[in-house]
């Protein structure tokens, strides 16, 4: 079994393909394609960065949910400044919103569950 380091790490690496590869274009068919009348790529950058604060947070007793949280949104801003330098990606200030949102998604749900976590 990984550990949760390793797994973090797998995670982080994910998001930082997913920002410099070349997978999503203007005129991608995921940037015209709607759920509940939000963009879906706004939904699946929202969803990426959900398990930030509940998964990794609960399986990572050392770091402050505070601190944490701080570096999951500087995570988040982060991904969307990568975008911005690099030439073939482009910075997009909802993109950053839903990423945002994803973390402090996984905080409210947290903070609904935290009677269940100790640590909290």
């Amino acid at each position: 079994m990984m550990s949760v380091k390793k797994i973090i790490a797998l995670y982080i690496t994910i998001i930082f393909l997913l920002v410099v590869l070349p997978i999503n274009g203007k005129n991608s068919k995921i940037n015209h394609s709607f759920i509940f009348n939000l963009r879906l790529d706004y939904v699946f950058h929202s969803l990426i960065f959900f398990p930030w604060m509940g998964f990794f947070l609960i399986t990572n007793k050392l770091i402050k949910p505070f601190f944490w949280l701080l570096i999951g949104l500087l995570l988040a801003i982060m991904s969307e400044v990568i975008q911005f330098v690099v030439p073939y990606r482009t910075f997009n200030i909802n993109d950053l919103i839903a990423n945002c949102c994803g973390v402090l998604s996984g905080l409210v749900l947290l903070f609904f569950h935290r009677k269940k976590i100790p640590f909290i």
